[in-house]
């Protein structure tokens, strides 16, 4: 009988009420900084406020998202 080493996984929090598993974290953080990624590459390192506004949300849900991960013990 093989021996499975069990994953800690936990929903990760995207919004007030909104939990996402660690596979549809990763699907909306991709959707939020693709756009102003892209628009960054093709005007060479200019940026519209939009964009920008993107970008520092995305950093903000991946920092609650690693403090909670943290504290929760999976990482």
């Amino acid at each position: 009988m093989s021996v499975q080493k069990q994953s800690k996984t936990a929903p990760i929090q995207w919004s007030y009420d909104k939990y996402l598993t660690p596979q549809e974290f990763i699907v909306q953080l991709y959707e939020l900084i693709n756009d102003p990624l892209d628009n960054l590459m093709q005007m060479d390192g200019d940026m519209y406020l939009s964009d920008y506004r993107k970008l520092m949300d995305a950093k903000w849900r991946m920092h609650h998202a690693m403090r909670d991960l943290k504290e929760k013990g999976v990482i």
